[in-house]
């Protein structure tokens, strides 16, 4: 089976499912990047950036369900660059 004929039959459940998951868990580890951040301040952790992370978590897994293997590159790419942050 070529990569075209499995484009044209279109994604089973579980790589749609799987996709979601790469793209939720690319999306928990930023996050607690930037948490880890806010956790050492003397401030703390504020209510608004706890829902922000989520925020971003859950459009993460939507947009790599959306877009597939696009999005997790360009998020692959994002989260190994050295001049990202």
């Amino acid at each position: 089976m070529s990569s075209e004929d499995k484009q044209t039959q279109g994604m089973n459940i579980f790589e749609v499912m799987l996709q979601a998951m790469v793209g939720v868990g690319g999306a928990i580890f930023f996050a607690l990047i930037l948490l880890n951040y806010a956790w050492q301040s003397p401030d703390g952790v504020k209510a608004w950036q706890i829902g922000v992370s989520i925020i971003f978590i859950i459009i993460s897994g939507l947009l790599s369900i959306v877009w597939g293997d696009k999005f997790l590159e360009a998020l692959g790419k994002f989260l190994n660059s050295s001049d990202g942050l």
